[in-house]
């Protein structure tokens, strides 16, 4: 279940050009739309690529597993929820994302991520002020 304070929400429309011969969303192409969700979620929480590159720190998708339930055609308006899972310990952080078409679930996604220090491209923990936004 979503949480509207921890949860970013994103309108998409398909890409016609995301369409495969079968007249549906390409499975290659759900990332592209889950990744709108993660950016406008980092952003909600003041976590922008650009404002965590300044401070030499990335947040790099370490894992992502996709699981279809419907087909999706071109020009379909979709919402795209994602939310930050809540934080237990470690060094990585998951976001879990759904699409939804008409209310209807149509694919769902759960991405593995960790911050990493740019200069030595090696992980660290992950930001206190991310932690205590999602515990």
């Amino acid at each position: 279940m979503f949480n509207e304070k921890t949860t970013a929400i994103v309108k998409c429309v398909i890409n016609p050009s995301h369409v495969d011969d079968y007249g549906h969303l390409n499975n290659a192409h759900y990332s592209y739309y889950f990744e709108k969700g993660r950016i406008a979620l980092q952003e909600k929480f003041g976590l922008k690529d650009s404002v965590l590159a300044e401070k030499g720190i990335g947040f790099l998708v370490f894992t992502a597993t996709y699981k279809y339930k419907k087909q999706v055609f071109a020009n379909a308006e979709v919402e795209i929820h994602s939310q930050f899972v809540p934080y237990d310990k470690g060094a990585r952080i998951y976001i879990d994302h759904t699409m939804y078409l008409n209310r209807d679930i149509v694919a769902s996604a759960r991405t593995e991520h960790v911050f990493v220090n740019l200069k030595s491209n090696k992980p660290i923990k992950p930001l206190d002020e991310l932690i205590q936004k999602i515990t």
